[in-house]
């Protein structure tokens, strides 16, 4: 059995997956895996401190970026574009 950690925090606990590419790019992000597991402090964060991945731009930014990357040395940079339609590199 795989044992599922969060990919910031390293946390065993409640993993959830978080799709990189989220609203319309979602599937897309399911289908070429540009997905991370994250606990839920560090994926939705709590309502008293807004720090999970949805409130804080940096991370957000940083797993964009890692994963355009990986796309891009399988697929090419024009795929992703053509798929994702921003550059985050």
């Amino acid at each position: 059995m795989e044992v599922r950690q969060c990919a910031e925090c390293g946390s065993c606990y409640c993993i959830e997956k978080h799709h990189v590419f989220g609203g319309p790019n979602r599937k897309i992000s399911e289908k070429y895996g540009m997905v991370e597991d994250l606990c839920p402090t560090c994926h939705r964060g709590n309502s008293k401190e807004k720090k999970g991945i949805h409130f804080n731009k940096e991370m957000t930014l940083r797993y964009k970026q890692k994963h355009q990357r990986l796309f891009e040395e399988k697929y090419g940079h024009e795929m992703f574009m053509q798929l994702i339609g921003r550059n985050y590199l």
